[in-house]
């Protein structure tokens, strides 16, 4: 299990920034910090046993999404509506909760 959701993080984590930005290489450091906290253990994993340890059956869960890299991207992200869409199917289906989407919109 740990060694798919390693995977699962290296997709999660491949930074598709355009040349030239400031913040361009900033997702790695982040990711090998968070995991440094975790002891070593994968992101996902951690978050996935944390949801399974408190989500029961029936339970409202809210997801969200939603931002924008104005002027770059002047419609908004189109990784997060997918992203998101994706964990309330886990939610609803791998854990039978009641999934929540809230977006601003864009």
């Amino acid at each position: 299990m740990e060694v798919t959701a390693s995977n699962i993080d290296k997709l999660a984590t491949i930074e598709a920034r355009t040349g030239g930005r400031k913040d361009r290489g900033i997702i790695a450091p982040l990711y090998d910090a968070a995991k440094m906290k975790l002891g070593g253990r994968p992101v996902s994993l951690e978050a996935a046993e944390r949801l399974m340890g408190v989500v029961k059956s029936g339970d409202n869960v809210i997801l969200t999404c939603g931002m924008a890299g104005m002027p770059v991207v002047p419609f908004g992200e189109t990784d997060g509506p997918l992203g998101v869409a994706s964990l309330a199917r886990g939610v609803r289906f791998g854990l039978s909760g009641l999934p929540i989407l809230v977006t601003n919109g864009i």
